[in-house]
């Protein structure tokens, strides 16, 4: 199950922010067997692209559903499945779904506490688990947005992951805190989340935890380590051209933050990620902000701070929805609005930055505009 966009969450956005969890939870292994409803009712496990199918979800691994229906079983695989609808669930979770995948974390919260008001005990344990998620998420994306406390969805997204490592839900839940922890300035935590959802078996789950392994480490001022996980996603079996100039484009831009004699300096970086954007498919939202992001640090390598801002500008024009991109873009053009002159322009972004992301690592490391030079950094 996947989102249309960034800017929308729903089941499977979920489960591609997941699969880490590496300092007391172990990977999960054998599948949990979903209790018996006995009630007639029937789970309903909604596939992209329209159909569903009907039945009893008879097991429940972190990488698939297995589904019985008419005497026989079915195997779904996580990317495939936009949701499920579990026999007897309260009205409420729907609801509650509904406003998260909005993004209405008003009224997910309000839907939330008040599936958390019921007996636990009416509840199936699939129904249980996915209102605790749902509480975890919306308690993560309430810090993110600079109104909750980071430390305290920090534990209760821990807590969740190690009470159902067998969940549907334990890979978004562990991936959440891979960004809980880089917001709280915990960069090697982070990493090492992301490096255990280096392990799920889908390319793109893969693709998206070495990209953010770069882009912290290269955050960290680590270009060689940056560049590891940038060459690493380049071996990633099955993935797209667009995804290939993705790592080509970071590759370029350590390998000249590194400035060594044997590999190209900044000038051959910059003709080489500007060649990657010509040959891309510009359907590829993912791949294009982060290939302009190497674009934008590039040029500051150069010490080229408006074509820098004009890279950056493309990320918050056209891929707002790449959320982690666009918070890092917004970051970087308070700065270089700044050294341009265009303080109305630092303060609207700024603010804009803070509105969306102010709990986030680039939210927190931008408080407001500041007078000192834009960095690559």
């Amino acid at each position: 199950m996947r989102f249309r966009t960034d800017s929308r969450w729903t089941f499977t956005h979920w489960i591609r922010l997941g699969i880490s969890l590496a300092l007391v939870i172990t990977p999960p292994c054998l599948g949990r067997t979903a209790p018996s409803r006995g009630d007639g009712a029937e789970d309903s496990v909604h596939v992209w692209g329209g159909a569903t199918v009907s039945g009893a979800v008879r097991e429940i691994h972190p990488t698939h559903v297995v589904v019985e229906r008419r005497g026989k079983s079915e195997r779904i695989e996580l990317p495939k499945i936009e949701r499920i609808r579990w026999a007897g669930e309260p009205t409420e979770l729907s609801a509650a779904r509904d406003a998260v995948q909005r993004e209405n974390w008003t009224d997910a919260r309000t839907r939330i506490d008040t599936l958390l008001a019921i007996e636990p005990t009416t509840l199936s344990t699939a129904v249980r688990v996915e209102i605790q998620f749902l509480d975890s998420v919306t308690t993560a994306e309430s810090a993110f947005n600079g109104r909750g406390d980071l430390d305290a969805s920090r534990a209760k997204l821990f807590e969740f992951a190690k009470q159902n490592r067998e969940s549907i839900f334990f890979y978004p839940a562990v991936e959440r805190l891979a960004d809980v922890e880089w917001a709280r300035g915990d960069g090697p935590a982070a990493i090492r989340f992301w490096e255990q959802s280096q392990k799920a078996p889908w390319p793109d789950y893969q693709v998206k935890s070495l990209t953010r392994q770069a882009r912290i480490r290269y955050a960290m001022q680590q270009p060689d380590e940056a560049l590891k996980s940038w060459k690493s996603l380049s071996n990633v079996k099955d993935i797209t051209a667009a995804q290939h100039a993705l790592a080509d484009a970071g590759t370029a831009l350590c390998q000249s933050a590194n400035k060594k004699p044997t590999v190209p300096d900044s000038d051959d970086a910059v003709a080489t990620i500007e060649r990657l954007i010509r040959d891309t498919d510009p359907d590829q939202e993912t791949a294009w902000s982060g290939i302009y992001l190497s674009l934008g640090y590039t040029h500051l390598l150069k010490n080229q701070p408006a074509k820098a801002l004009l890279a950056f500008l493309h990320v918050d024009a056209l891929y707002e929805g790449q959320k982690h991109d666009h918070a890092e873009a917004l970051a970087q053009l308070v700065p270089l609005w700044e050294q341009q002159g265009r303080q109305d322009r630092a303060r609207e972004t700024a603010a804009r930055l803070q509105d969306r992301y102010g709990g986030t690592h680039w939210g927190r490391s931008q408080r407001s505009p500041s007078t000192s030079a834009p960095s690559s950094r």
